[in-house]
């Protein structure tokens, strides 16, 4: 009896995880987190971080400013960090205006 027990509460549990996860996956901010890749930096944008990298500005000083001067991400964020950075100077628009 004590078995049945723990297995009926067992699958009430699993059944109520299934019902979260499920309710998570269809929520509005999930969907707008995986949208897909972000819009590209401007050209304008993509021409200062490599004019600013090519004078030997780390990537962290190249961001700080970008943040200063109140340029957008990608994504619309207002914070550039270093990564994002060089993300940028990795990427395939660097790339052909660098060429």
């Amino acid at each position: 009896m004590t078995a049945n027990i723990i297995a009926s509460a067992s699958r009430y549990e699993r059944w109520l995880i299934g019902r979260r996860t499920r309710e998570w996956a269809g929520c509005e901010a999930c969907r707008r987190c995986s949208a897909g890749p972000p819009d590209p930096v401007s050209d304008d944008v993509v021409r200062q971080i490599l004019a600013d990298h090519d004078r030997g500005e780390t990537q962290a000083a190249i961001g700080a400013a970008l943040t200063a001067e109140g340029v957008p991400t990608a994504r619309g964020g207002p914070h550039w960090c270093p990564s994002t950075v060089c993300a940028v100077l990795q990427g395939q628009d660097a790339a052909q205006l660098a060429g």
